[in-house]
């Protein structure tokens, strides 16, 4: 009987464990999705403030002008 005593206490351990893991994993995931976001926004406020009153110069538009040149 002890063994099986033993048994269920490991099954109960890795069950905690894998629960324990699946949570974290989860929190890890909301973090970088938030991560993500503020990544994004940042990018987007830096494009506004580089070329805020010539929208026409910026990077992506004088690489399409000179190649037509």
């Amino acid at each position: 009987m002890s063994e099986v005593y033993q048994l269920k206490g490991q099954a109960e351990q890795q069950t905690i464990a894998y629960l324990t893991f699946k949570k974290n994993q989860e929190e890890a995931r909301k973090r970088q999705a938030e991560i993500e976001v503020k990544i994004e926004a940042r990018k987007s406020a830096e494009a506004e403030f580089a070329y805020p009153c010539f929208p026409l110069l910026s990077p992506c538009f004088v690489s399409v002008l000179l190649k037509q040149m």
